[in-house]
């Protein structure tokens, strides 16, 4: 309860802040991800982040623990960048329902094998 106490008094205090976005300029929308392989010392599963720009502007951030064990950095990195397209995917259609229209969403990874492994998925599962 006191978490939750904070977050309202921080909403009020911070109620003026916003995101600004000039008029007629356009929205692009970037998705980066990265993630460490085997990061928890005890179960060794590693850990997914993934943060969107829109329009420059930070929207969503996300970093969760992988469910499956990976058996290589490529690996974890490849379930962070699927889960990077899928929430690049997500943003594309929320802000499609304000009629604004994006052709495409970058979506940034810094590992050389995932973006390799997912241009070419045909041998992987």
């Amino acid at each position: 309860m006191d978490a939750v106490l904070r977050i309202f008094r921080y909403i009020k205090s911070t109620k003026y802040l916003g995101l600004w976005y000039p008029n007629g300029s356009s929205i692009e929308i970037c998705v980066y991800a990265d993630s460490d392989h085997a990061g928890d010392y005890v179960n060794r599963k590693s850990t997914s982040g993934v943060y969107t720009l829109v329009g420059g502007c930070l929207t969503q951030w996300c970093c969760k623990k992988q469910t499956a064990l990976a058996i290589s950095t490529t690996e974890a990195e490849y379930v962070t960048a699927g889960r990077a397209c899928q929430q690049a995917l997500w943003m594309k259609q929320a802000i499609k329902d304000y009629d604004i229209y994006c052709k495409d969403v970058l979506v940034l990874c810094d590992n050389k094998g995932a973006i390799d492994l997912s241009k070419n998925p045909v041998h992987h599962s």
